[in-house]
């Protein structure tokens, strides 16, 4: 149900192709929007997740399979998106690997799951927004036009989504941004509380929640919005 109602959300906000809507008008004023904007999608994980475990034959593969299962929700749908490698012309998509993945090191993988603010972390929130601002960045630097951003995140992730949209709140050339934010949870104190502000460029908020969460630090946060 919950991937279900995700696809729905995103197709709400223009990032997956609906083979359902046929209408001449909606397509026109779909054509015409995206001729003068480009859309970038990126996608957060959650800690310790990756962009290739949306794999089933991967996922089975890893020693921790049964902690899977299946695969993660997150990398799902961003290898199911259509982008402009599909034709869809205007459309980029990036995902980000969540905080503490890909950290081998004994110990060190603990720390970097733990402490997202250790300014020695090899892969804490500074490490995660510096890689989606440089895939942003690039995109915008080769283009005049408007840039629609949609931030998708899944628990720190999640957080992460609200982190980039403060962060590109005085950019002149983002438009708008988007933000789905599933089960977003800091896990960490250190993170500044203006983050949960977003400015009035964020047009839509989705935010999906755990009922009766209480572990402590990583209660669910729901932002203030200024429009």
């Amino acid at each position: 149900n919950s991937i279900i109602f995700i696809l729905e959300s995103l197709l709400s906000l223009g990032c997956f192709s609906d083979k359902k809507k046929d209408s001449k008008t909606n397509r026109n004023d779909e054509l015409h929007k995206y001729d003068t904007t480009i859309t970038v999608t990126i996608y957060f994980c959650g800690s310790g997740l990756t962009g290739d475990l949306w794999d089933p034959e991967y996922v089975k593969s890893l020693p921790d399979y049964k902690s899977y299962g299946t695969p993660e929700l997150l990398a799902t749908l961003h290898h199911e998106q259509l982008s402009h490698k599909d034709g869809l012309n205007n459309h980029y998509k990036y995902i980000v690997d969540g905080v503490g993945a890909n950290v081998s090191i004994p110990v060190f993988d603990l720390l970097a799951l733990g402490f997202p603010s250790s300014p020695n972390n090899p892969r804490g929130w500074d490490e995660c927004l510096k890689e989606a601002k440089a895939f942003l960045m690039d995109i915008i630097s080769n283009t005049d036009k408007k840039i629609i951003v949609n931030a998708i995140g899944h628990s720190r992730g999640g957080i992460l989504t609200m982190w980039l949209a403060h962060e590109l709140a005085n950019i002149n050339q983002i438009d708008s941004i988007n933000i789905i934010a599933y089960d977003p949870v800091p896990g960490d104190k250190s993170v500044p509380k203006e983050i949960y502000s977003l400015s009035s460029k964020v047009k839509h908020y989705i935010g999906i929640y755990a009922r009766d969460e209480r572990t402590s630090v990583f209660e669910p946060i729901i932002p203030h919005t200024t429009s």
